[in-house]
């Protein structure tokens, strides 16, 4: 392979990572920031035996769903690989994504009633002084490239990210990890390092709070403290009653689209009539408070200390009866309290759990409802589930994170 040479590919479709795809000297060709339809000039740029990687040239001819970048970062932030193609060829995508992961044929995917200005979580990397970057990794790098404000970050969030770099970051002397938590009136911050961090900084963050915080924590070698403020946010739950949200814990990023597919799943539950339930990785009860009303019994897992008290609170503050919330691993939970529940939801991380589905597919639960940001391996935990006679009666996608290819779905399986 020559590194200066180049050739001349179109491109075919997009792959579940972003890239491009075309063929190449009947290789498999991905291809960054490419679209569908377009005619560009390449060089390949790494190469195996069935597929090689390429780097866009030139643009020979744009395909029709091509259209300018939103974002002045677009091609060196790795955040957003689509935002030079239009909504409805992403949800056109991921649609196809979801059919071939599944095997099934799959509705429209659900858009989001924003494209930009969605994320009320974000999750940012600072480098060390003296340079200080803040922002995102480059696409396919650990280099972190400088993100002074993000197109689809929350207004709040950008307001806030200003105020970060300005008053809180030159007092922030080692690499960290800064996550934004957007509540409906307020944002919190939350820092993780390695190290403590100087005593200068802690003053300084305390003064933020509540005047542009609403609350910082810091998590230093997986030491959890409360700087200033509140560890926890308020946002609108699906019942459009209060919801305690642990700052920097798990969350669905895109509130609107969280409260359709929590809709959704409830609409599912009603036409079941089930009596006992079981929900894997409830979080801080997002569903948990909808599901208690819906159900004579129900028994609520997660793991994260912090996100079980906020359940708790959650679920007391709405005076909800026959739910209890157990602080547990969702495997273990399951073997002692989940086997004979009517119905089963889980929301796992983006790695699937082949070992609970393998579990699952023994059991004789009347349903399972399957939340998961993953096509790949939600077919892979479908395919296990299979051999204990599970199959999907009904799935919808949701275009939880527009300008990206992630795709999250809810799959409802009845056994045979």
């Amino acid at each position: 392979m020559k590194e200066n040479s180049s050739s001349i590919l179109e491109i075919e479709s997009l792959a579940v990572g972003g890239d491009g795809v075309g063929k190449l000297n009947g290789k498999v060709t991905f291809v960054p920031r490419s679209a569908p339809g377009d005619k560009v000039r390449v060089n390949v740029i790494s190469e195996k035996k069935k597929m090689q990687r390429a780097k866009v040239v030139e643009i020979l001819e744009e395909g029709f769903d091509r259209r300018a970048a939103i974002c002045p970062l677009f091609g060196e932030c790795g955040g957003c690989q689509w935002m030079h193609i239009e909504e409805v060829a992403q949800r056109k995508a991921k649609r196809s994504f979801l059919k071939k992961a599944l095997g099934i044929e799959v509705p429209d995917i659900i858009a989001s009633p924003k494209s930009i200005g969605y994320r009320r979580l974000a999750r940012l990397r600072l480098g060390a002084a003296p340079k200080k970057i803040l922002g995102f990794n480059a696409g396919a790098s650990s280099q972190i490239v400088d993100v002074p404000r993000c197109e689809v970050l929350e207004p709040s969030l950008n307001q806030c990210l200003a105020q970060l770099r300005t008053n809180l970051i030159p007092h922030c002397n080692r690499p960290a990890e800064i996550r934004l938590t957007g509540g409906d009136l307020n944002v919190a911050v939350s820092l993780s390092a390695q190290a403590m961090f100087e005593p200068n900084f802690y003053q300084v963050a305390q003064s933020l709070v509540p005047k542009i915080f609403s609350g910082i924590t810091t998590d230093v070698d997986k030491l959890f403290a409360v700087v200033a403020g509140s560890a926890d946010v308020i946002v609108e739950g699906i019942d459009k009653a209060p919801l305690i949200t642990p700052a920097g814990s798990f969350g669905q990023a895109n509130s609107d689209v969280n409260k359709m597919m929590g809709e959704l799943i409830c609409d599912w539950v009603k036409d079941g009539d089930f009596r006992s339930a079981i929900e894997l990785f409830a979080g801080a009860g997002n569903l948990t408070v909808l599901l208690a009303g819906l159900v004579k019994k129900l028994a609520a897992v997660e793991l994260d200390d912090r996100a079980v008290k906020a359940s708790r609170r959650n679920i007391a503050f709405r005076k909800l009866r026959g739910v209890t919330v157990y602080q547990a691993d969702a495997l273990e939970a399951y073997e002692k309290l989940g086997a004979k529940m009517d119905l089963l939801i889980m929301d796992p991380p983006r790695t699937g759990h082949a070992e609970l589905a393998a579990r699952i597919a023994k059991a004789r639960h009347r349903a399972v409802i399957y939340v998961s940001c993953n096509p790949s391996t939600l077919g892979r935990d479908l395919e296990i589930m299979a051999t204990g006679g599970y199959k999907p009666v009904k799935v919808r996608g949701f275009d939880m994170f527009p300008q990206t290819p992630h795709v999250e779905t809810v799959v409802k399986l009845e056994r045979d």
